[in-house]
């Protein structure tokens, strides 16, 4: 099969179009400098390397003119390497956004980063043995049968990352706004045309639709991300009370306010009360059940809502809160304390609304507020 070099430069430019937009939209995010965020952009600037390389080896391969040779080596040997790198990029990226963190990626590492670190010497160690690809003498491009482990190792990481997500969510609940198979089906569907059919170039364009369907997808998740506490915010939890009312499902809540906040920020600056609603949000959230949905209500108040439980499971969860600040004001080296007022609530389908369920919730919060401050 001949290849159609228009439909290569097309496919190629339309992809490196989408990661330069890319590019400048993520602007933001990379700001955060989190490892998330960094990862991101390693994925779209070697995805961009790769829509610049692989046009050119193809205009390279044949071509007599000096240098066209070192061209077609470079380029090959480019988007060989940056064919495994980049899903153990994506691999790394999924671990961070599921734990939040680089803890849990420094105990798994190994099994992936292990092989995919030997199929990249492999390909390094193409440019002297020539067993992934060659380039005759004619300076003519060959596929060599060895070069299929770089699809099989793609695949199996891809499937990896949707085996980490699927253990994630055994364990958590369901992760939102994060649809990995508007990033892989693409990406499937490219790399399998690709490597089934010589002369089409539609991998690494693939790779770029991926990362613009994830970045979109994100885009939207912080709009209903408060950036103090990075809990979901007041917009999030009206579209999840509106879902629960809608469909009949029965729920218990917590509404929490953090006591005395005014005299934090009074006393310490704005700069320590937003750190106290920072703590206060952390403890909340890690003494929440798995699948508790935690967000921020208003100012220094915050709201646990957990699906199919009921009262009892939420006054258990509201205790577990309360032992977590204990312990942190007795080891914590802060100017402040923390103190928190909770009440609970429950919902039951076609007997309350949502209203009835915040209402309660909240007088239950003030009848403990108002007992802290007489203790005061």
């Amino acid at each position: 099969m001949e290849p159609n070099y228009e439909s290569i430069v097309i496919t190629n430019a339309i992809g490196l179009a989408l990661l330069a937009s890319l590019l400048v939209s993520s602007y933001l995010t990379r700001e955060r400098r989190g490892l998330d965020d960094r990862l991101f952009t390693i994925m779209t600037i070697a995805c961009a390397g790769s829509c610049i390389f692989e046009p050119l080896s193809w205009f390279a391969d044949g071509n007599p003119e000096p240098g066209a040779f070192f061209l077609n080596y470079l380029g090959n040997a480019y988007c060989y390497i940056a064919s495994c790198i980049t899903p153990f990029l994506w691999i790394l990226y999924v671990d961070t956004r599921l734990h939040k963190g680089t803890t849990h990626i420094r105990s798994w590492h190994p099994v992936m980063g292990i092989p995919v670190a030997i199929v990249v010497l492999l390909n390094i160690g193409n440019l002297f043995g020539h067993y992934m690809f060659t380039i005759s003498d004619a300076n003519v491009y060959s596929r060599l049968p060895l070069s299929y482990i770089n699809y099989v190792m793609m695949f199996v990481q891809f499937f990896y990352s949707i085996w980490l997500k699927h253990r994630y969510q055994r364990k958590h609940g369901s992760v939102r706004f994060f649809p990995m198979a508007m990033f892989l089906v693409p990406i499937i569907a490219g790399a399998v045309v690709q490597a089934l059919m010589f002369g089409v170039s539609l991998a690494w364009p693939s790779v770029a639709i991926g990362l613009v369907s994830i970045h979109m997808s994100l885009q939207n998740e912080l709009s209903y991300i408060d950036p103090l506490t990075n809990l979901y915010n007041r917009t999030y939890l009206d579209g999840t009370l509106s879902a629960y009312e809608r469909d009949g499902t029965k729920f218990s809540g917590i509404m929490i306010d953090l006591d005395l906040f005014k005299n934090i920020n009074d006393t310490f600056g704005h700069s320590v009360g937003d750190e106290a609603l920072r703590q206060a949000a952390q403890l909340i959230s890690e003494n929440a059940p798995d699948n508790a949905l935690v967000l921020r209500f208003a100012g220094d108040e915050f709201i646990v809502l957990m699906s199919g439980s009921d009262e009892d499971e939420a006054a258990q969860t509201c205790r577990a809160i309360e032992r977590a600040v204990d312990q942190f004001n007795a080891t914590a080296d802060k100017p402040y304390t923390l103190s928190l007022s909770m009440g609970v609530s429950s919902f039951n389908p076609g007997v309350d609304t949502t209203d009835d369920f915040l209402r309660r919730a909240d007088e239950h919060m003030y009848e403990q507020k108002r007992k802290h401050h007489e203790a005061a």
